[in-house]
């Protein structure tokens, strides 16, 4: 929650839901190359449903911590071929970017879940051993 002020007056409070919090996340984690998909930690009704947007991003506040540090979990699907550990810190890096850049929250501390790892599609081999053979 934020203060604001005008004229050194408190006007009011400013929050900021953590739904909010992870689909900010989430955008950020899919425009990462080489994040082929966010995953589940873990699965509720609401998820299968499709009724949560930020599937695989799981936002703490910790208000009991004198900095209020923000916990995000984001769980990813790497693409085959990638380096999973540049494309997780690139997760990270991405995520602190946009919640700084959109909200002001400078203090997030971004763990990232490796879940998956996607291979490429079927057809696409297919057609790729097709090519090879003609």
């Amino acid at each position: 929650m934020t203060d604001i002020k005008i004229n050194g007056d408190t006007i009011g409070h400013i929050s900021i839901a953590e739904e909010v919090l992870a689909v900010i996340s989430a955008a950020a984690a899919m425009e990462t190359e080489g994040v082929a998909g966010l995953g589940f930690n873990k699965l509720n009704m609401t998820d299968l449903m499709g009724k949560k947007l930020s599937k695989g991003i799981k936002v703490t506040a910790n208000d009991k911590d004198k900095n209020k540090k923000l916990y995000i979990e984001a769980s990813i699907a790497v693409k085959f071929g990638y380096k999973v550990q540049n494309v997780a810190i690139e997760v990270q890096q991405k995520i602190k970017t946009a919640l700084e850049t959109m909200t002001g929250i400078d203090n997030a501390q971004v763990n990232v879940l490796i879940v998956d790892v996607q291979l490429k599609n079927t057809d696409d081999i297919k057609k790729e051993a097709d090519k090879i053979q003609q």
